[in-house]
């Protein structure tokens, strides 16, 4: 009788287990699909900034090539500049 009181006990406690392990399997899936997810918007955001960085460095050299045509020809203003 007490050896299947026991059984009983390990029975319940091996099922208890198993859907903790099922449950634990299902938040590491999802874990793992989240960290694709930020993976792939921080590669995203990388993207943005180098693209934004080649912007930069182009509107600062066509500004330095402005700026050396104005330098170029005294007594000229900017065509702003009323």
């Amino acid at each position: 009788m007490r050896a299947q009181v026991a059984l009983k006990e390990q029975n319940t406690i091996l099922k208890r287990g198993v859907r903790e392990n099922v449950a634990l399997k299902e938040l590491v899936t999802i874990l793992k699909r989240g960290v694709v997810s930020k993976h792939e918007r921080e590669k995203d955001l990388k993207k943005k900034v180098s693209t934004l960085e080649m912007m930069i460095y182009a509107l600062t050299m066509q500004q330095k090539q402005a700026q050396k045509v104005d330098n170029s020809m005294p007594g000229r203003r900017h065509r702003d500049v009323f």
